[in-house]
């Protein structure tokens, strides 16, 4: 016997049209905004690397007894934000370390130096690649800190300390931290920041307070919060550089 049983006898239900926008809508925003965010930080990444090209080219070097012949320290007007960071700039056509005027103005020789041996630990660690390889899948896989969360960056910081008290010695790597923290504090006007980037966003923001829940959101996914946050507390550092 034949005939037209409709939905029911074809086992499909009727859904409609408002359903479906539903359904897809559900589906689409989360993809549209993890691949926005990947895209944003892809491009901040790329604009970050020009500009440490230019800083390579114009910017004032550093003569460090630590740093390796292959690594050149730069130094760079950031403001009253203490800055130490290491990397390989675009194309990997060079190994840096950046070192704000701030931190070299107010380190003894020897306090620069411990900090500047943590970072050449770092590039010894190949933590850039690490860094690179997570930027460009990160938006496969839902946001940078997705991978990188496999990766030990806590047993890496200890590491780059054990380094650094080793090759300059303990005592310089204590207070050259405590000296750090005393730079964020007083940049920050005594509140605390997960990083630069969001004590910029909090400084230069008319309407802080929107982009300030947007920014820990995408800080969360594609920053640098997990990197941050990797690190021990100065009061474990010490005790733990002091053991």
């Amino acid at each position: 016997m034949s005939g037209n049983f409709g939905y029911w006898g074809s086992g499909v239900l009727p859904v409609s049209g408002t359903a479906l926008a539903v359904y897809y809508a559900l589906y689409l925003i989360p993809v549209m905004l993890l691949t926005g965010m990947w895209l944003y930080n892809l491009s901040e990444r790329i604009r970050g690397q020009l500009g440490i090209v230019r800083l390579l080219d114009n910017g004032e070097e550093y003569s460090s007894d630590v740093a390796p012949e292959n690594v050149r320290v730069i130094v760079a007007d950031r403001g009253n934000i203490p800055v130490i960071r290491a990397g390989m700039s675009l194309l990997c056509a060079q190994r840096y370390i950046v070192v704000s005027q701030v931190v070299v103005e107010s380190l003894s020789r020897r306090e620069l130096e411990s900090v500047i041996a943590h970072e050449v630990y770092h590039i010894r660690n190949r933590d850039w690649l690490a860094n690179l390889a997570a930027t460009l899948l990160s938006g496969l896989v839902g946001g940078r800190n997705s991978i990188l969360v496999f990766y030990d960056y806590p047993k890496v910081e200890r590491a780059a300390d054990d380094y650094a008290a080793e090759i300059v010695g303990e005592k310089y790597l204590i207070s050259a931290l405590d000296e750090l923290e005393l730079l964020r504090l007083k940049a920050a006007g005594g509140r605390v920041f997960w990083n630069e980037m969001s004590m910029r966003e909090e400084g230069n923001s008319e309407d802080a307070g929107m982009r300030s829940y947007l920014f820990k959101f995408y800080d969360l996914l594609f920053g640098s919060l997990l990197i941050d946050v990797s690190h021990l507390s100065l009061e474990e550092r010490t005790k733990r550089l002091e053991d």
